[in-house]
């Protein structure tokens, strides 16, 4: 009979590879890049 654990243990390392997001260095700097910028753009327009 196969051990139930081994079965269970290879399909979430299954699920992990499938859910990985593979994102270039370049596409990490301008998310946190408008993520310091928008609001600095916010409270420069509030301000007026």
């Amino acid at each position: 009979m196969r051990d139930p654990d081994k079965n269970l243990n290879s399909n979430l390392d299954q699920n992990v590879e499938k859910n990985t997001i593979k994102v270039e260095p370049s596409t990490l700097f301008v998310i946190v890049f408008l993520l310091l910028l928008i609001p600095l753009l916010f409270t420069g327009f509030f301000s007026l």
